[in-house]
């Protein structure tokens, strides 16, 4: 029972980890994917805005489970 909750320790630090390290690619992606889903009907600023609201969003997911992952493996280590 301890040891799948070790791995989903590890998998929610590594994946919180990979966002971190990601972040700028997977917000580009994200940008150009909504660009050519509104037809490139929209401006630079507006570009520009959905580009760094979406390397927020993917830093500060990464960010809370990196967090997670480490509190949890700490508290199974404290057992």
């Amino acid at each position: 029972m301890k040891n799948w909750k070790w791995w989903l320790d590890i998998a929610m630090v590594g994946i919180g980890a990979f966002l971190l390290w990601k972040s700028v690619d997977l917000g580009e992606a994200y940008a150009n994917h909504w660009l050519r889903k509104s037809r490139g009907h929209a401006d630079t600023d507006t570009y520009h805005i959905i580009l760094s609201e979406a390397i927020r969003m993917y830093r500060w997911a990464g960010a809370i489970l990196f967090a997670i992952g480490i509190w949890f493996l700490r508290k199974e280590a404290m057992r």
